[in-house]
């Protein structure tokens, strides 16, 4: 019995040292491919440092993060406050200057699933007082993504929080008794509303209609609506297009998949995109095995994070983003980007390679009159 238990965690800890290496080529490839568009080496210091943050991430004590949930929780509350009101905008995004370095508020969104998972593990036990609390965790963070703007932040905060939510519930985290459970499945419903009636508030009647019609444009958005539906209809199933990429703005930081596209074809956009979906749905069926609740929440805020992130930013490299995008993780440029996809996905990593060892702590107490979240 004890030699079928070791092979099988050998398996396992092979499996995810595999799953590694392929994000280690994966970033590679970003540095790569951001040189050859950019023609700047020095970005090659961003993906090395990408690299030490992935790597401190994946041997990191992720239990840490178990034990201090609130203050984490209430430290990023207070920071992303502080960082908003000091911020100056910047084409329409809140941009907080920390010399010599400029931070796009907007990645915050990368952030946020995880720290609200947390907020949701520090809510053990509290029945329906907990799960008011992580109902009402929601907002504060949402609020920000509004007042930023970025609408594709909030959709993926948003369903990240909502399923997060909807799991917490389904197992019965916080203790709520049995013939409240099924009627309480639906409170993480709230969340999606809010988000789908921001976002397409956000959405004024001119945009909306250079959305349908890009050609009534000829200037600004429209123009690049255009331009990048021709550089996808001039694209060939395998192997390079015919469509002049130098006409289109700011490529190597919202429009790299345009340069693959052009470059490798349509079949290779579809099996990167299949692959995005492929390791998400792997990261998202090995979190629901954990035998923690924090590991279950830490791998369902990064995966959901990722696989978001990714599809929206393609959509909008096809010519049809009708909200702003944040980044596609690790091969489009923007180094805050880069480096909190590198340090998440590395402490994701570490959820998998240590959650047979992991252990649910049980939640601190916290002298906070304004959340009294202990269980009395």
């Amino acid at each position: 019995m004890r030699h079928f238990r070791l092979e099988y965690i050998l398996l396992y800890l092979h499996r995810i040292s595999v799953f590694t290496q392929n994000l280690g080529q994966t970033l590679l490839m970003g540095a790569l491919l951001q040189t050859t568009l950019a023609q700047q080496p020095m970005l090659l210091i961003s993906h090395t440092v990408a690299a030490v943050l992935f790597s401190a991430g994946h041997f990191c004590n992720i239990s840490w993060l178990g034990k201090h949930a609130m203050k984490i929780y209430l430290g990023v509350l207070a920071c992303s406050t502080v960082m908003l009101i000091g911020s100056e905008s910047v084409d329409g995004a809140a941009v907080f200057q920390l010399s010599p370095m400029q931070l796009q508020l907007c990645y915050l969104a990368l952030v946020f699933p995880v720290v609200y998972g947390l907020f949701l593990y520090g809510m053990k036990g509290l029945e329906t007082r907990g799960m008011a609390y992580g109902a009402l965790a929601y907002f504060p963070f949402a609020l920000i993504l509004l007042v930023i703007p970025t609408m594709s932040g909030m959709l993926t905060y948003s369903f990240a929080a909502w399923a997060m939510l909807a799991v917490t519930i389904r197992k019965n985290w916080f203790s709520v008794p049995g013939h409240h459970r099924i009627r309480n499945i639906f409170v993480p419903v709230i969340f999606l509303a809010f988000a789908l009636t921001g976002a397409f508030l956000s959405v004024k009647g001119t945009r909306l209609q250079v959305f349908l019609n890009p050609w009534q444009d000829s200037v600004d958005t429209g123009r690049v609506y255009c331009l990048l539906r021709d550089a996808v209809a001039q694209a060939a199933l395998w192997g390079e297009g015919r469509a002049d990429l130098s006409v289109i703005p700011t490529l190597s930081e919202n429009y790299v998949l345009v340069y693959g596209i052009q470059r490798f074809g349509l079949g290779a956009f579809a099996v990167l995109m299949l692959l995005i979906l492929g390791i998400g749905m792997f990261c998202i069926v090995r979190g629901m095995q954990q035998r923690t609740m924090l590991g279950t929440l830490l791998v369902l805020a990064v995966a959901l994070t990722f696989v978001l992130q990714a599809f929206a930013y393609a959509y909008a490299n096809l010519g049809y983003g009708l909200w702003d995008t944040l980044s596609f993780p690790f091969l489009s440029r923007g180094n805050t980007a880069l480096l909190l996809d590198s340090l998440l996905l590395g402490c994701m990593l570490s959820v998998l390679r240590t959650g047979v060892w992991l252990r649910d702590a049980e939640p601190q107490k916290y002298g906070i009159k304004l959340l009294q979240i202990e269980k009395r």
